[in-house]
């Protein structure tokens, strides 16, 4: 796991205000393409780890923790992360001062927008990434959070670092 850079004093909560912004790393993003390609036809999922910045709405993923599809039927259109990886990826983030902020999932031959499944399901505060993958292995990639009422799933922006800047030492 990432350290965060010293300057990085934010508060973090588990309560986060409306969707705004998710930065990640590029190699972060490369980790889950890898992911959902290996897993292809069925759905990848993980779960992002970080902190968020309640005062500029910002997320940043310092993290990731790659995990079982555990939905039962091989998950070829749905994802289920079981408690037990839940809670230990907590217990993970929570040793080293962060949390989890989200998560993500493959959708394999079907758009990075959300499924009326990933609505009905959704957690208020988190980020939902959800990247495309083609037949051909090409990827593509959305973040979402519930809206205020948590009623539906809006897009959130993406910052993609790369290099030193960012969230990497």
């Amino acid at each position: 796991m990432m350290a965060p850079l010293e300057q990085d004093t934010a508060e973090s909560s588990r309560v986060f205000g409306p969707p705004t912004v998710i930065e990640i790393h590029h190699s972060l993003i490369q980790r889950i393409c890898r992911h959902a390609k290996a897993c292809y036809p069925y759905e990848c999922c993980g779960i992002l780890i970080g902190r968020a910045h309640g005062s500029d709405g910002v997320k940043i993923v310092w993290d990731l923790i790659s995990t079982e599809n555990a939905e039962a039927g091989g998950g070829r259109d749905r994802y289920l992360i079981d408690g037990r990886e839940f809670l230990g990826a907590d217990k993970a983030a929570d040793d080293q001062g962060l949390e989890i902020i989200g998560f993500y999932h493959s959708h394999p031959g079907y758009p990075c927008i959300p499924s009326e499944r990933d609505h009905a399901l959704a957690w208020h505060g988190y980020s939902y990434l959800i990247v495309s993958i083609g037949e051909e292995g090409k990827t593509e990639y959305r973040c979402w959070a519930l809206d205020k009422d948590g009623k539906r799933l809006i897009e959130e922006g993406v910052r993609e670092t790369c290099g030193d800047e960012g969230n990497l030492q």
